[in-house]
């Protein structure tokens, strides 16, 4: 999958980063975690190297601050479509 460039959003000091295909968004799983101050490791979907908007509502629920500013900021966004990214995808 080549994909020509990675978008950027912050949440108070920690920047998350995304990529926008056909108006579905991707992020990375490690930059939700640090901007919702929670664990990778106990994420449900820890070993995906990418989360759709979906998985990133059911990661962060515990964080009322960080889901309340992410569904605001990407309501307009679709919720996601079956997107294959490589095992070895890195950001």
């Amino acid at each position: 999958m080549q994909l020509d460039f990675i978008k950027t959003i912050k949440y108070r000091d920690k920047e998350i980063r995304f990529y926008e295909i056909e108006n579905v968004v991707y992020f990375c799983p490690a930059d939700i975690c640090a901007a919702a101050d929670i664990s990778l490791n106990g994420c449900q979907f820890n070993k995906a190297p990418a989360w759709s908007k979906i998985e990133v509502v059911n990661s962060t629920c515990s964080n009322d601050d960080f889901s309340e500013w992410f569904i605001l900021n990407f309501k307009n966004y679709g919720d996601g479509k079956l997107i294959i990214f490589p095992s070895d995808f890195e950001w």
